[in-house]
């Protein structure tokens, strides 16, 4: 089956290490923000692992991917037509769609026969199971779409549709819209619902060809239930902590640690080391202990009000082994010189608590990156930076 997920962009290749290492996909392909992979989801161990990915945005299954795809004029419609009427996935779609959600289905159900008019839906089946006795195709499909309780599962769904490049200059995304949802409709029997639909079909037409997906989780695997503020994203949080190579034991420091999100991230995904946390705001430290908090963390997560100037009295000399930080870009909550004055007294404060053959990985702006690698190589740094810009 193909699935495919988003990221943000710049963090595909972390998303294709993180699925090797924990789904064994037999395909892979990586394009901008998105990464296609095939793998066999028959079990439920294999759709747990896909649940448990940090990296990524949203998780699909993929009906179709189609990288050649191309709108011209406006006969090109006819082709986009064809291309929906060629799509042979959909059941396995829904298959897959299903084994993710049984509570939506029975909550699905239940609606469905409260409601007035689910009486001469079921005289309608029955009808229509008489209509069909003699048609091996239809009785098919019609069986195909009961529940064990003999209750007819009808899917309903809605149509998000994104067009851009080439494409948009003939077709709006609400006109390709009701061309999917027609399709639909015609070749599967499903029943648009604008309101409740029971599931969401993503269409995305652009120079990168035509994708189509059902997302599998009813809210971004980005957005996680343990973080209640937001600070770093999470995706980021979560691979800066494994590019620090973490060891059992560590003592790991984040200097502006703000909300807490990398200092989550970090400890559960590896709990076995120390986490310390400052930051100058005591606002700011008060949302990191929130999230610490519902995250469950507190045991190995400490934190502390500092600037980062006193961060070698209070910590002394060489007694941490790994500094993760997200430092700051110049745009939220100062200007590009603050960050410049600010820059060269961190990378002091940090050499200066760091052990010999530590590790430092800092996230900063694409516009300061050779800026923070030129303080780096003044102050003569011994240990090992890693600097991501994005």
């Amino acid at each position: 089956m193909l699935y495919f997920v988003t990221a943000a962009r710049g963090t595909e290749d972390f998303v294709v290490d993180e699925l090797n290492c924990k789904c064994q996909p037999t395909r892979i392909h990586k394009t901008d923000g998105k990464v296609f992979f095939e793998m066999n989801t028959s079990d439920s161990c294999s759709l747990e692992s896909l649940f448990n990915l940090k990296s990524v945005e949203r998780l699909f299954v993929a009906a179709t991917h189609n990288p050649d795809f191309r709108i011209f004029g406006k006969g090109g419609v006819y082709h986009f037509e064809k291309a929906l009427a060629s799509i042979d996935t959909w059941d396995l779609c829904l298959e897959t769609w299903r084994s993710c959600h049984p509570s939506q289905l029975n909550r699905t159900k239940d609606a469905a026969t409260a409601h007035p008019r689910h009486q001469l839906q079921k005289e309608d089946a029955e009808m229509l199971k008489e209509d069909t006795e003699d048609v091996p195709g239809k009785r098919r499909k019609l069986d195909e779409e009961q529940d064990e309780d003999g209750e007819v599962f009808q899917p309903t769904f809605r149509v998000s549709c994104k067009c851009s490049g080439s494409a948009a200059r003939f077709f709006t995304p609400q006109h390709l819209s009701k061309v999917v949802s027609y399709q639909l409709r015609t070749h599967t029997g499903w029943k648009v619902d604008l309101r409740r639909p029971l599931f969401e079909v993503t269409v995305q037409l652009n120079n990168a060809g035509l994708t189509i997906g059902l997302p599998l989780c009813d809210r971004p695997l980005s957005q996680r239930p343990y973080i209640k503020t937001i600070g770093l994203r999470s995706t980021l949080a979560w691979i800066l902590s494994q590019l620090a190579k973490v060891k059992p034991g560590d003592i790991v420091l984040d200097p502006m640690c703000g909300a807490g999100t990398i200092l989550v991230e970090a400890a559960r995904s590896l709990p076995d080391a120390i986490y310390l946390g400052s930051d100058i705001s005591d606002k700011q430290l008060t949302l990191a202990m929130e999230n610490v908090t519902l995250a469950k963390v507190c045991g190995n997560v400490h934190l502390f009000q500092a600037d980062v100037k006193q961060l070698p009295q209070l910590l002394g000399q060489r007694e941490v082994d790994c500094i993760i930080c997200d430092v700051p870009f110049g745009i939220s909550h100062s200007c590009v010189q603050d960050v410049k004055e600010l820059y060269p007294h961190l990378i002091h404060a940090m050499d200066s608590v760091l052990a010999v053959h530590g590790r430092v990985v800092l996230l900063t702006s694409t516009d300061l990156k050779d800026f923070l690698l030129k303080q780096v190589e003044l102050m003569n740094a011994s240990p090992c930076f890693f600097i991501k810009s994005g």
